[in-house]
């Protein structure tokens, strides 16, 4: 999941807001849906994120409770604007 947050922050200055929440519907799937807003918003502590992404990525936000980690224990904080149960903590670049 490291892998996952180093490449979406390195890759966020190029992300083009619009286009993503295009696609991300299409996609259908929920769980990237939460995952994704999940990890941009805590990417948000440390650079700047749009936000009409993250507030058009909440709006999208369903009823189910995704792990962060989908194979990872199932004990952890639940982060009510996602969705997403916090069972692993994200290693943030300074």
């Amino acid at each position: 999941m490291d892998e996952v947050v180093h490449t979406i922050g390195a890759l966020l200055p190029e992300v083009d807001a619009a286009r993503l929440l295009t696609y991300v519907p299409a996609m259908h799937n929920q769980a990237l849906v939460q995952r994704l807003g999940y990890i941009l918003e805590t990417l948000s502590a440390q650079r700047p994120v749009s936000a009409a992404l993250l507030d058009g990525l909440a709006g999208l936000v369903g009823l189910h409770v995704y792990g962060l980690d989908p194979h990872g224990p199932a004990g952890g904080p639940t982060h009510a604007r996602w969705r997403v149960r916090a069972n692993l903590a994200l290693a943030l670049e300074g």
